[in-house]
């Protein structure tokens, strides 16, 4: 019986981990920006192991922007979202800032966009952190699609003389699976295992 009961805590860990990897490919932008779509002002740095950096242009057209699209599992019931940043904004007058968000496209409402930051005032020289979630209740993903979903981070600087930009760093989204779904998988799992030790004896 342990043997059976460690093959089943195996196998559903296993299942766990894959649901929990980052769904975001090249987040940590170790050597360049592999994997993201960029437009605009967007320079990949070698600082303190690669970071994305983006600034602005000689008009506001050229702001850096870059976004990554990313598949859904049907089995999740929402996303977990985090990523680290750096904003610097010489000129705290409001009209510069950065802006992330998640947009999730969908059969019954559109597209929609959930917004994790955006910020215009000046938090200084110091990296933070952001965490949240997209709940995805009542949404119906157009799964079928390579770009149901995406993360998004947008630089706007509207004050010529300002110079202001931004790093981004560790960008990670996790799908946090249905309860239902696991324990379904537990179940099934279970009464394969229980078939076969009837079957051994």
């Amino acid at each position: 019986m342990k043997n059976y009961s460690l093959l089943l805590i195996l196998v559903l860990s296993g299942w766990v981990g894959s649901a929990n990897a980052n769904l975001i490919t090249n987040g940590d932008f170790t050597t360049d920006l592999a994997g993201w779509s960029t437009s605009g002002q967007v320079n990949w740095v070698s600082d303190g192991g690669g970071k994305a950096a983006l600034s602005k242009g000689s008009t506001a057209n050229e702001n850096g922007k870059m976004s990554q699209d990313f598949s859904l599992d049907p089995g999740f019931r929402k996303l977990e979202v985090s990523f680290e940043y750096l904003f610097k904004n010489w000129a705290d007058n409001g009209l510069d800032a950065l802006s992330s968000w998640v947009k999730i496209r969908t059969t019954n409402l559109g597209n929609l966009d959930f917004y994790s930051l955006s910020i215009s005032a000046n938090p200084g020289s110091l990296w933070k952190t952001v965490t949240g979630f997209v709940d995805l209740s009542g949404l119906i993903p157009k799964y079928s699609q390579s770009n149901v979903a995406g993360i998004y981070f947008n630089m706007k600087d509207q004050n010529q003389a300002s110079n202001a930009y931004a790093k981004i760093d560790n960008v990670v989204v996790n799908g946090v699976p249905e309860p239902a779904t696991l324990a379904l998988m537990g179940l099934g799992l279970a009464g394969l295992i229980s078939r076969r030790k009837k079957l051994v004896a």
